[in-house]
């Protein structure tokens, strides 16, 4: 077909059409072209200074027009461009127009969202956008706009469109770059409120993103003041019931003993279960009351957030970085005048979650070879993980086997970290925040042999990419402490 399309009424083929688009930059209309179902583009005039700069690159339409040619000969599927016009005045470009084919299918920001399909063919469909941006970026070209909305999820696949923004670059580093500019775009145009993070969390995934996910602080969370509620500051994420989390410190925390039920803590706080709205939905959540641990920590907080606000924290920044924990759903402190008198951290539960250590003993216990298969397969699921972990420059705080949570579904596990209030973020988490971590892990013995050991190990260190004098130095340094804190603990029982 012809780059040019003088001889077309446009004006005729969109006054007949179906408005799909009509907005200040472009307007689309479905309607029928030389007996095909086709898609009109018209790109709008947006002043003088864009019109110049066209003179030199070409007018959107010609732009996305050759895009398109392009993008057919490398294999990446877009709809086929057919037809480009401009209409010109003095030598400038008034407007651009493009005729693709109609591509029956659901655009990926709804299909995405859609709980009626499967979550395995979601998760495929954005393992394809993945591959389109591989062989984009195999070929030096950068998109330079991927919203949701220019995917479209076809019967054959995702194809993608809006191509006037597109680049060929000279270099193999500058695509890398703009390249991650297009799946960081991608992945935070999805990272809206109207989608989980489960789901958000998939994207990333399947896209192998490694980088920081957006996560909204003001967008994802309301703010109650102290004025509107007895003393309490809260913030309450949205789609939970804001009156269930008055009902919580209404006449003091978790007075209700018919509505929520105590549940074994340390000494440090407390922690009340029960059920709540969220979404639409009937969850189970959890309630922890932060004590101050002394008079010494009670003045701290002049200096530094309370306990919950630290834990809350750490918690969005663990699931910015594509790492579970349970959703933090509300956070409330109590002042009195500059001291924080009472600190509270709501957040949902782990469905069929059960601590790591619980499930270590269940498997040792039951002692069959499919038993310790399992257990080898989990160990070098958490190595990768908390190598991942570890990746992100993160540490945590507490991490003992208590303070894991497996989520096991078929074929598939996921580790959720709670007690997260001594979590933190380094530039580069230094080797002796490493070792501890390890060693609490590594503090854990039964059933697990030096062999398995050695398989977590193994994991951490693929995860991690680490040298091989570090990786030496790190299992010399792991073993060493382990033993030392070991030796304290059997003297201390002893005693």
């Amino acid at each position: 077909m012809a780059a040019t399309g003088r001889d077309i009424d446009l004006d005729k083929l969109m006054a007949s059409g179906q408005v799909l688009k009509d907005d200040i930059a472009t307007t689309v209309v479905r309607t029928m072209w030389s007996g095909r179902d086709c898609v009109i583009k018209r790109y709008n005039y947006r002043g003088f200074l864009r019109a110049l700069a066209d003179v030199v690159r070409g007018s959107r339409a010609k732009r996305a027009w050759r895009n398109g040619q392009l993008l057919k000969r490398i294999g990446v599927a877009t709809p086929e461009p057919l037809v480009f016009l401009e209409t010109k005045k003095f030598g400038l470009v008034r407007e651009s127009f493009l005729i693709t084919p109609y591509i029956e299918g659901t655009n990926f920001h709804h299909y995405i969202r859609n709980e009626n399909l499967p979550l395995d063919q979601r998760r495929c469909v954005v393992e394809q956008i993945k591959n389109t941006f591989d062989t984009l970026i195999l070929h030096k070209i950068s998109h330079g706009d991927t919203k949701t909305s220019n995917f479209i999820v076809a019967a054959e696949g995702p194809v993608i469109t809006d191509l006037d923004s597109m680049k060929i670059h000279w270099t193999a580093s500058m695509a890398k770059k703009e390249a991650d500019n297009d799946l960081t775009k991608f992945l935070t145009r999805i990272n809206t409120d109207d989608i989980s993070a489960d789901m958000r969390r998939l994207c990333a995934i399947a896209c192998k993103y490694k980088g920081p996910l957006p996560y909204e602080f003001t967008t994802n969370y309301i703010k109650i003041t102290a004025a509107q509620n007895n003393g309490w500051d809260m913030l309450i994420r949205r789609g939970f019931n804001p009156e269930d989390t008055k009902a919580i410190v209404a006449g003091g925390v978790c007075r209700d003993e018919n509505h929520y039920v105590r549940f074994r803590s340390s000494k440090m706080a407390r922690v009340w279960t029960t059920t709540a709205g969220f979404r639409k939905k009937e969850i189970t959540i959890y309630i922890k009351e932060y004590l101050h641990r002394s008079a010494i920590d009670f003045i701290k907080h002049l200096f530094r957030d309370s306990r919950a606000r630290r834990a809350f924290m750490a918690s969005l920044m663990l699931r910015r970085n594509g790492l579970d924990c349970p959703e933090p759903l509300a956070l409330l402190e109590k002042r009195f005048s500059p001291f924080r008198i009472d600190s509270v951290l709501v957040t949902a539960g782990i469905t069929d979650g059960i601590k790591f250590n619980t499930v270590f003993r269940k498997l040792f216990a039951e002692g069959t070879y499919l038993a310790e298969l399992e257990q080898r397969a989990i160990l070098s699921q958490l190595g990768e993980y908390v190598g991942k972990m570890h990746g992100a420059g993160i540490f945590h705080g507490d991490l003992r086997t208590g303070n894991i949570i497996l989520q096991s579904d078929i074929g598939k596990r996921r580790f959720f970290l709670v007690d997260n209030e001594r979590t933190r973020k380094f530039g580069v988490l230094p080797e002796r925040l490493v070792v501890k971590n390890l060693v609490q892990l590594n503090m854990f013995r039964l059933g697990i042999t030096n062999t398995d050991r050695i398989r977590f190990l193994q994991a951490y260190i693929k995860q991690t990419g680490l040298s091989e004098s570090r990786k030496i130095r790190l299992c010399r340094q792991v073993i060493s402490l382990t033993r030392k804190r070991l030796r304290t603990r059997s003297l201390h029982h002893g005693l």
